[in-house]
């Protein structure tokens, strides 16, 4: 529940974490200064000092009103509680000494000009602190079981894995591969070039089908839990239920909540809670101890960019999952997958990296921090170094005069901001920066 006297929307809660953190950053700094030196300053009165100073209004762009949206909110934070000495908080009490009204409460004047804070301010580059640890979650912890699913498929399509992992479901067509590779010097692929020939006759068509087994891994999931894509795209294992669920709902499939109500009424109608589900990833790995278990790789430690050879300019991503960086580690993978034997490597980016962006068309230049990467369509999740939300929210809630690369950033993004990134190389000169805590560029 929100605590009603919080600044916005501060839990109770969140309110005490804040002052037993305080108390304990107190205590541990008494061990290298005397503790007569330190001194609490109360939340209320960094927030009255910065409403009376009018330094909310530096940032926010709704008043003066404290914005959260944007991190040098927190160095405003710092100069408010580096002016706010025992002496100051002395002489707001003896100003209103007689005044009970919080509202009215008078404060000395602002010790320096605003021009030089919002100077600073604009001017100010906030540091980030990057995750170069090798250290992660190698595996989802969802488990999921294989299933065989049968698969009709034309005779010329057949391949050899499927063969060696005994995938073939028509066992005649496995006898007559096997007799063919007995022979010496016969390929799997002249094998099956004279099963077509022979099948070709025997079905009487220039196109065979086989029957193979596809592997197709599923997991549980809660009707009520289904979205519109996952009924649109087949995501429910039994095609009966598929079915059932599709054509109750087609009136209601773009309605979230309609859906949903929808959803439970079937269940009830069903008596059934829980459907076997087939995530969108079909990529797992199967646990030795467990082997009946498998479990999709989780966590992409880093990216590699690379400069493909060839008089056409163009650069691709390789990613590498924490699985990788353990088996490089013990050894077990002598160096990760390159795209090219000839490809130039351009950089690595983690997470938390700021890269420096200068469009090839322009002088002017911005920074952005790699706040995510993406392995399934290969692209970078670029934000605003200055920004704590979305780049929706920070543009509305903060004042445009303040940061300087406001134009580089779409007003109407909001969540991730997926960049490919052979477009993002190719039409701007990307650098990795570093940022100190004191917001030193360092290249």
């Amino acid at each position: 529940k929100p605590f009603e006297g919080g600044e916005n929307g501060f839990i109770e809660r969140q309110l005490n974490d804040n002052r037993y953190i305080s108390k304990a950053a107190r205590d541990y700094l008494a061990c290298i200064c005397p503790q007569n030196n330190i001194w609490g300053v109360p939340g209320k009165a960094t927030a009255m000092l910065r409403r009376n100073w009018g330094l909310n209004s530096i940032l926010s762009s709704n008043g003066n009103y404290k914005t959260r949206a944007d991190h040098r909110h927190h160095s405003i934070d710092a100069l408010v509680i580096a002016l706010t000495d025992r002496s100051l908080l002395q002489e707001i009490a003896v100003e209103n000494k007689a005044n009970m009204d919080v509202t009215k409460i008078q404060v000395p004047d602002f010790p320096f000009s605003r021009q030089c804070v919002v100077r600073l301010v604009t001017d100010m580059n906030v540091s980030h602190k990057p995750d170069h640890g090798h250290q992660g979650r190698i595996f989802l912890e969802t488990a999921t079981g294989l299933k065989l699913v049968r698969k009709i498929i034309p005779v010329s399509e057949l391949k050899e894995e499927t063969y060696k992992e005994n995938l073939i479901a028509d066992r005649l067509h496995v006898q007559f591969i096997s007799t063919c590779l007995a022979d010496s010097g016969m390929t799997f692929r002249k094998a099956v070039k004279l099963l077509l020939q022979k099948e070709s006759e025997s079905q009487k068509t220039d196109k065979p089908v086989t029957e193979i087994f596809e592997k197709k891994w599923v997991t549980t999931k809660d009707i009520s839990a289904l979205d519109d894509k996952d009924i649109l795209n087949g995501r429910i294992f039994s095609s009966r239920l598929n079915t059932i669920i599709r054509e109750r709902t087609e009136d209601v499939i773009s309605d979230k909540k309609a859906l949903a109500q929808r959803l439970l009424e079937i269940s009830d109608e069903l008596g059934v809670k829980r459907v076997r589900y087939l995530p969108f990833s079909q990529t797992y790995e199967q646990i030795q101890s467990v082997p009946n278990k498998w479990y999709q790789l989780d966590g992409i430690c880093f990216a590699t960019v690379w400069k493909m050879p060839g008089e056409k300019e163009e650069y691709v991503t390789q990613f590498i999952d924490y699985h990788q960086v353990y088996q490089h580690d013990a050894g077990k993978l002598t160096e990760y997958p390159k795209p090219h034997p000839a490809a130039k490597k351009i950089m690595t980016l983690y997470k938390g990296d700021i890269i420096r962006i200068q469009p090839k068309d322009s002088e002017k230049c911005y920074m952005a921090k790699i706040a995510g990467l993406n392995q399934s369509s290969g692209r970078l999740d670029l934000q605003p170094i200055k920004s704590a939300e979305s780049i929706r929210g920070w543009k509305t809630e903060t004042n445009a005069w303040v940061s300087p690369e406001w134009d580089f950033w779409d007003h109407l993004t909001d969540g991730h901001n997926y960049k490919a990134v052979n477009v993002l190389f190719k039409e701007n000169n990307v650098s990795l920066v570093k940022i100190s805590p004191s917001g030193k560029i360092i290249f």
